[in-house]
């Protein structure tokens, strides 16, 4: 299975934003994923939630995961594909990916609010802390050719190409080394919460019931309802907490309002560590892109419900 930056989740913001008439509305973008210490800086989280969701809508079909064991995570550079990021198009196989020790989880993601801006991240395997980044496409002459605002020249075009190649190098190089190995995933489908809202748009409440986003890696399915992650391995409970990843809701200067819904948008397992890596989105409910924020991997220890 391929995956690239342009195909492998589906667009973050709904597309019934109901934004400010003085905010003209985006079109759908790419996924924001999670920045580095580049990123700039994020509304604070949402504090403890004390009581339960909003009721569910439909529930959404557990998906499957048809990814096997044992996958040599690698990335590609595709030269007669170009992007909005350079004269390329990047595409990967195999992450998310754990190290031969297991110490160290591997990922890459998407976190250009408007172009795409691909990275490589390694992961604390524990934590799920951030400890190195890579920009795939970065640079001075990146910048250049993503700011769109004319047609990039030759020696442009070619310094992007030559950085990205290095770059792609150095996480290959990363990757032999550390004995990584993919590990078995599912994407979940934002669907349903598209369908939610636009549910609740033509109802004359304005309610905002939103479903459950849930996916099933062999015999481990997790389910994000809301603000609580439950994990159910061969039909015994084995997480259930509340994750508070939901980024809190703020107004910005010109009266647009930014409220989010933490999606569910990748599962991945690793069975002999007993974890999960979740890619949980900041699903925008209100003024489309100019409430993005960037998505990231979260890391589960698995552990005894209590």
């Amino acid at each position: 299975m391929r995956h690239d930056g342009a195909g492998r989740s589906p667009a973050l913001q709904s597309e019934l934003a109901t934004g400010s008439a003085s905010v003209p509305r985006a079109e759908p973008r790419l996924p924001a994923e999670a920045r580095d210490e580049e990123a700039p800086t994020a509304p604070t989280e949402a504090p403890a939630a004390q009581a339960k969701g909003p009721p569910l809508a439909a529930k959404a079909p557990a998906a499957q995961a048809g990814t096997a064991r044992d996958v040599t995570p690698h990335i590609v550079l595709d030269e007669n594909e170009s992007s909005a990021a350079g004269p390329f198009q990047i595409v990967w196989e195999g992450l998310p990916a754990v190290s031969r020790d297991g110490k160290t989880i591997a990922v890459v993601l998407d976190v250009g609010l408007i172009q795409q801006k691909l990275i490589f991240q390694l992961l604390d395997g524990t934590s799920g802390a951030t400890k190195r980044t890579i920009a795939l496409v970065s640079g001075k002459a990146a910048e250049i050719y993503s700011a769109g605002d004319s047609e990039p020249d030759a020696r442009v075009t070619a310094a992007v190409l030559a950085s990205t190649k290095d770059h792609v190098r150095e996480m290959h190089h990363i990757l032999q080394q550390g004995g990584y190995t993919g590990l078995p995933r599912v994407e979940v489908s934002l669907k349903p919460v598209t369908a939610a809202l636009e549910k609740a748009l033509d109802s004359d409440t304005g309610a905002l019931p939103m479903p459950a986003l849930r996916g099933i890696v062999g015999t481990t399915t997790v389910t994000l309802d809301n603000d609580r992650l439950s994990i159910d391995r061969e039909g015994q409970l084995v997480e259930r907490r509340v994750p508070q990843w939901r980024h809190a809701a703020y107004n910005l200067p010109w009266h647009v309002h930014c409220d989010y819904y933490a999606a569910l948008g990748e599962i991945a397992v690793d069975e002999a560590h007993e974890r999960v890596v979740l890619l949980v989105h900041q699903y925008v409910m209100h003024a489309g892109d100019i409430c993005a924020l960037p998505s990231r991997y979260r890391v589960v220890r698995l552990k005894p419900a209590h």
